[in-house]
Formats: C-alpha cells, sequence, structure tokens
C-alpha cells in the first residue's frame, strides 16, 4: 500500500459503507491505494461519493510525486486542522470528469 492514492475499501466492508464508495470503480482502480489521497484532502468527510470519484479519476490523471509530496504535506495540515472542502478543487474535478463522460457517450 503507497502512502498517497484512491481509497478503496475491502470488499467485506464496502457492502456496508455504500455512502462513501462511488458505485462504479471506473478509473479510479488505475491508480494503487493509498492512505492518503487528493479527495481526502480536499473534502474528506464532507465530499459525496460523486465528488470523491471525480477527485480520484483527477488524481489518477495528474499522478506524480511533486502532486503526493503536495497530498501528504496537506495531509498533517489536514490532521490538525480537520476536513476542509476546496470547492475550487472539487468543481474542477467533477468538471473534467463530466466532460469525459460526454466524451465517452458521444463516441460511436
Amino acid at each position: 500500500r503507497n502512502v498517497t492514492g484512491v481509497q478503496t475499501c475491502a470488499l467485506p466492508i464496502c457492502p456496508l459503507l455504500p455512502i462513501d464508495q462511488p458505485r462504479s470503480a471506473s478509473r479510479r482502480l488505475a491508480a494503487p491505494p493509498g492512505i492518503t489521497g487528493w479527495a481526502q484532502v480536499h473534502g474528506g468527510k464532507l465530499i459525496d461519493a460523486e465528488e470523491k470519484a471525480a477527485l480520484d479519476e483527477w488524481y489518477v490523471d495528474h499522478a506524480s510525486f511533486p502532486l503526493d509530496l503536495r497530498i501528504a504535506i496537506r495531509t498533517g495540515v489536514m490532521m490538525i486542522l480537520g476536513d476542509q472542502r476546496d470547492e475550487n478543487v472539487v468543481a474542477q474535478a467533477l468538471g473534467d470528469l463530466r466532460q469525459r463522460e460526454d466524451v465517452v457517450s458521444a463516441a460511436p
């Protein structure tokens, strides 16, 4: 398990906690799971499943060492200050996800 990545849950637990996990795994599982991630540091418990999926997919598209370093630093800040929702980052990720879905649905 990596320090940063997407958040997944063990199969026996997921059916019991569907509220916090997106219904489809989609591209989220293209990245290794981590202890913390982009979705956790930009909303944590304050985001819904669709927003979490969008943030995780954004991370999959932009994963890099500098981004993982930013996530690790922000995780430390979040541990002190608590969950904070970043509306701009969430909106950007949702927009990217919807644009990608539009392209896929328009494909022949």
